[in-house]
């Protein structure tokens, strides 16, 4: 039995200010258990969206159903035990220590008075065991780094126990290897707890490599939500990530510089599959390498002006009716961006 969507709109919302219409969205479905990256410029109105899904800014039309219900119908507590969110913003909590910023995360389930229940200590402990957060839970909040803090507060909404985690921008102040500890351990969070995480980010690669689906907020009525693999098939983020000097590659899912115009299309392709990691790992870098070099590279020969055959000795073909034999063999990247030039001169 196919489940129900844990959030939804069953006609098109506009979101925005009573002075202001910022983006109105199409019909929307997302469901329990995924991990979504909300994408755009700045400026498209991703964190107004964010706000109106959490009930803090009411939508200028439309409704919003969490759980079959109207948002809006939602007491403050209730939406509390159904919505947690997590900010990049400093948090004011002056010389508390990690694990009562961890515990602030059970207040939907306190008395007015906030004491914590055994049934509550019990959460906190599951949730700083299975982030590893024994280590940081009695430093002051303010002592720890960047990343250690983006941890907390994942542990805190977690501990929240909400089904859906909303995440603004967890990833801009940290280093690449915190932000893909980060990512790992939302995805974690998705895959164990079966929590549905939505956060916005400007890391696309970083986003094409971890979400289930992506929500482009491209500004007005540009808005669009479907799986990783429909998104990029459709050319929308070659629309919408391209920009003088830069393109976005839909075949390896990453952007290169583009010095000038465009140079040739090329086709290169390994023509063994059965090769050493050594040789895969070369071919990879020589791929990016041309990409960054301003070459587009293909997927069909018929569409290339120049064809790079790469063998499982890391040797490569090229193959072009502008070279006199037909083809030339080189070994290394240095010798193939030669080459290229060569060609490049001959046209």
């Amino acid at each position: 039995m196919e489940s129900k969507p844990l959030l939804k709109t069953e006609t098109s919302i506009k979101t925005g200010y009573p002075s202001q219409e910022v983006g109105t969205f199409l019909p929307f479905e997302i469901p329990q258990g995924a991990f979504i990256c909300m994408i755009g410029p700045n400026g498209a109105g991703k964190s107004t969206l964010l706000r109106s899904i959490t009930g803090v800014q009411p939508l200028l039309e439309g409704k919003i159903l969490l759980n079959q219900a109207p948002l809006h119908t939602y007491t403050p507590k209730k939406l509390a035990q159904s919505i947690s969110m997590v900010l990049t913003d400093a948090v004011a909590v002056g010389n508390m220590k990690a694990l009562e910023v961890l515990a602030m995360g059970r207040y939907p389930y306190t008395s007015w008075w906030g004491t914590l229940k055994e049934k509550d200590h019990q959460v906190i402990d599951k949730v700083v065991e299975q982030l590893h957060l024994s280590d940081l839970i009695h430093k002051p909040f303010y002592a720890l780094s960047d990343g250690q803090r983006q941890k907390v507060m994942l542990g805190r909404a977690l501990v929240q126990d909400t089904p859906l985690i909303i995440l603004d921008e967890p990833t801009a102040h940290l280093d690449m290897l915190n932000r893909i500890e980060l990512v790992r351990l939302l995805r974690k969070v998705v895959k164990e707890y079966n929590k549905t995480v939505l956060l916005t980010t400007h890391e696309l690669e970083l986003a094409l490599q971890s979400a289930d689906y992506l929500w482009l907020v491209a500004g007005g009525e540009q808005n669009h939500f479907g799986q990783v693999e429909e998104l990029v098939g459709s050319g929308l983020l070659e629309r919408y990530f391209t920009s003088e000097g830069v393109c976005f590659d839909r075949l390896n899912g990453t952007f290169h510089f583009v010095s000038g115009a465009e140079r040739r299309k090329l086709f290169f392709a390994l023509t063994e599959k059965e090769c050493t990691p050594a040789v895969k790992l070369k071919y990879t870098w020589i791929g990016r390498m041309l990409s960054r070099e301003g070459f587009q590279l293909v997927n069909s020969a018929e569409k290339a002006e120049v064809q790079i055959l790469f063998n499982i000795f890391g040797e490569m073909e090229v193959s072009t009716t502008l070279l006199s034999e037909g083809s030339k063999r080189v070994s290394s990247s240095g010798e193939l961006l030669q080459l290229l030039s060569t060609i490049d001169k001959m046209s």
